[in-house]
């Protein structure tokens, strides 16, 4: 199912540490436009998926039309929970970074400039 207006959110759910270190800011189309402003949200997985992180995530991403992109720091598994949820909780599309954080970089920088190669990086 695809989001109804505006596109995606990135939910992005590492320690608030490590999301004011680096996260997606801004993605910047081969215009040179950029693409949404505001959209990457941290809602941090401190302990577990329970109704109180649900809350949230509820009070951070609130149109439950638009879809989520949930990213965790290395694709462990935690985002998979989180985007399972997510859909139980009636949000239309939700998706999630494989390999996290750590494979965005491997291509990406935080701004969605690619940094040159789509080999896999060793």
């Amino acid at each position: 199912m695809s989001p109804k207006g505006g596109g995606y959110r990135v939910l992005d759910i590492r320690t608030a540490v490590e999301f004011e270190y680096a996260h997606l800011t801004k993605v910047t189309a081969a215009s040179g436009r950029v693409n949404g402003w505001n959209f990457t949200v941290n809602v941090p997985l401190e302990t577990a998926v329970d109704e109180s992180f649900l809350q949230d995530v509820r009070i951070a991403c609130p149109e439950k039309s638009r879809g989520v992109v949930v990213v965790d720091a290395n694709g462990s598994g935690n985002a998979h929970d989180v985007a399972e949820m997510l859909k139980a909780d009636g949000y239309a599309a939700t998706t999630v970074l494989h390999g996290g954080w750590a494979q965005w970089l491997a291509y990406f920088d935080s701004t969605g400039r690619f940094k040159g190669s789509y080999l896999a990086p060793r």
